[in-house]
């Protein structure tokens, strides 16, 4: 992903943000006056729906996508090396210890070594309980393609079901100020949406093919283990 990529999906969720911040300042300026009216109540359904999926957070979703599988990947690496350093068991055997004493010269005892319990400090502990679960790229995988398979497409319904109440209202000739304020609005969130929908699939594909080969190599060491 180059520098250019990340800063034009920079731009579209700053550019989306804004339009939506400007559609709920204008609804609820206007609540009184419009909230019965059709339009009004179709465009609150838009951004029902913007909230519902989150599109907003859209690509700090894949960030964290993107890192929890790098993540993965390095503790996968980082307990091969482990595994490939530690040194064979050892069998423990036991030892005859001859004690000496006045009363009697020869008295055996047995000793056997025990192993030594490992002794864990807060940092151990503090690691355990930040380490995210290992299924959570999946379930983020899922998330954000049901955001872009299903939200992406409602959304852009909803925008296109609110506008023939705006061309109507606009034909009839009341409420122009309102009407091409949140017509202008609405354009610019599908225009955005779309290019989201575009550069958001192809990114999710790209972290399903790596999250994939991630899976597989950890699964393929786990069989060759047993």
């Amino acid at each position: 992903m180059t520098l250019d990529s990340r800063q034009s999906r920079t731009m579209l969720h700053e550019g989306l943000s804004l339009e939506v911040s400007v559609l709920v300042a204008l609804l609820k300026r206007n609540r009184c006056a419009h909230g019965r009216t059709l339009y009004y109540q179709r465009t609150s359904m838009v951004l029902q729906a913007i909230q519902k999926y989150k599109i907003v957070e859209l690509e700090e979703r894949l960030k964290l996508l993107h890192t929890h599988i790098q993540f993965v990947k390095k503790q996968y690496q980082k307990h091969k090396k482990q595994s490939q350093k530690q040194p064979q068991k050892q069998q423990h055997e036991e030892r005859w210890v001859i004690l000496h004493n006045n009363n009697n010269n020869n008295i055996h005892q047995t000793t056997k070594e025990r192993p030594t319990t490992p002794k864990y400090n807060d940092d151990d502990h503090k690691l355990v309980q930040n380490t995210p679960p290992p299924n959570l790229h999946h379930e983020l995988w899922e998330e954000l393609h049901i955001t872009i398979t299903q939200g992406l497409p409602e959304i852009l319904s909803r925008i296109q079901h609110a506008s023939s109440a705006y061309l109507c209202e606009i034909s009839r000739g009341f409420f122009l100020p309102f009407c091409t304020v949140a017509m202008a609005a609405l354009a610019r969130i599908r225009a955005l949406v779309m290019r989201m929908g575009r550069s958001g699939l192809e990114n999710l594909s790209q972290l399903g093919y790596q999250m994939n080969k991630v899976d597989t190599t950890t699964t393929s060491s786990s069989t060759k283990k047993k």
